[in-house]
Parts: structure tokens; sequence; C-alpha cells
């Protein structure tokens, strides 16, 4: 296999995984937005979108560091912590699905 095909599937994994894990999120997400008030009903597809843009921007804030050579622990353990803050609040808040 050559390394551009392995790129390219590579990518298209990603993507795959990018666009599912998007699709699971995005009714918990929209629904605890509205439940606490902060979008209204007709908005309610605006909460997941920021969720998922905020993780976008910080990978590529990341890969653009570590292409220029930069060592990108600091924004990893960053954006880690941001998943593991929302995972939390989720879990605590029940939106996550989870019976506890």
């Amino acid at each position: 296999m050559s390394d551009r095909t392995l790129r390219t599937l590579t990518w298209l994994l990603v993507g795959a995984i990018a666009l599912i894990a998007f699709a699971v999120s995005f009714e918990a997400i929209s629904a605890y937005a509205v439940a606490v008030g902060a979008f209204p009903r007709p908005l309610r597809w605006c909460a997941p979108l920021l969720v998922d843009a905020f993780t976008v921007a910080a990978c590529l804030v990341i890969l653009a560091r570590s292409r220029d050579g930069d060592r990108a622990v600091y924004a990893w353990s960053r954006r880690r912590a941001y998943e593991l803050l929302r995972q939390e609040r989720a879990a605590l808040d029940g939106s996550s699905g989870s019976t506890q």
C-alpha cells in the first residue's frame, strides 16, 4: 500500500468518525441547551454546532503549530481537558443518557 493511499484512507476514516460522533452527540447537546434555556427551540441546532466548531478549531490550531515544528503537548492537553470537562458536565446534568 502506498503512502498516498494510506493517507487517503486515514483521512476518510477520521472524517467518518467525526461525522458519526457529531450525529450521535447532536440530539443530547441540543436537547440539553433547550432544557436549560440557553437556546430557544428553533435555534437548538446552534449548540452542538458551537461545541464541535470549538473542537475543530482547536485541532486545526494544534495541527498548524505542529506543522511549524512547535510541540503541541500544551495545546493537546487543553483540548483534552475541555473534552473531559464537557463529558463530566454532561454526566452530572444527566444529558449523557446513562443511568447513575
